[in-house]
């Protein structure tokens, strides 16, 4: 139960910032300017570069990261993952009408669908902690207050499969703690890190900059790369 409770509560932390964001929008429904959610995107956006460089800086082997992130980029681009998500999202949303449906699950896909939120979650898994989550978690809450105060209390119940998602995904993660060496993890890290940045990038310049989405299979090729060379005595 003790480690259950450690991988999970990252995904705690999450569930319990877009509560308090959202909480804190409808509170503060009238007085939330419409040109202070740029700003806070790109204030977001500098936070979450610097936690993602933090992750890869100290990772002693680029090439594995920039050979992972090349191939994992074009698989990606090949199966189509960013414009799946973003199709997924369309449909459903399309669908869901009312005062409360139509915001709780637009909320939810907006919390879940991204690449922050599996990466966040397998760290916690894997290493034990969730600094990827608590960021997220502040990321989230804001996203959820913004939403909060233009679309309503809907936005509030995201909380709960955010957090259920999330702890979900910890748990299955928790077994490559005990399978992975300790190369493979720093390298699944420092990846992570990378993508991360990717997302930095896209809060700071308003847009899909990088589809980060595309390059979800790097997390499989890094830490596969990174055994691969340890194995073979390998520093490429």
């Amino acid at each position: 139960m003790e480690g259950t409770t450690l991988v999970i509560v990252g995904a705690l932390w999450n569930g319990l910032g877009i509560a308090v964001g959202a909480t804190l929008g409808l509170v503060a429904r009238r007085g939330v300017a419409v040109g202070f959610q740029q700003q806070a995107e790109r204030l977001l956006g500098l936070v979450v570069g610097w936690i993602g460089l933090q992750m890869t800086a100290q990772y002693p082997n680029p090439p594995v990261l920039l050979v992972s992130l090349v191939i994992g980029g074009w698989l990606g681009s090949l199966l189509n993952i960013q414009g799946w998500i973003a199709a997924t999202v369309q449909r459903w949303t399309s669908r869901i009408r009312g005062d409360l449906a139509g915001p709780f699950l637009n909320a939810t896909l907006l919390f879940n669908v991204g690449a922050l939120a599996l990466v966040g979650a397998i760290q916690a898994g894997t290493t034990g902690h969730a600094p990827l989550l608590k960021t997220k978690a502040l990321l989230d809450g804001t996203t959820a207050a913004l939403l909060a105060a233009t679309a309503g209390p809907g936005v509030l119940g995201s909380a709960v499969p955010t957090a259920a998602y999330e702890g979900i995904i910890s748990e299955l993660a928790s077994p490559l703690q005990r399978i992975l060496i300790p190369t493979s993890l720093h390298a699944l890290d420092a990846i992570g890190g990378l993508m991360i940045v990717g997302i930095s990038a896209n809060l700071l310049a308003g847009r899909e900059w990088v589809k980060v989405a595309d390059l979800l299979p790097g997390l499989v090729l890094a830490p596969l790369l990174a055994w691969v060379a340890a194995g073979l005595g390998v520093h490429l």
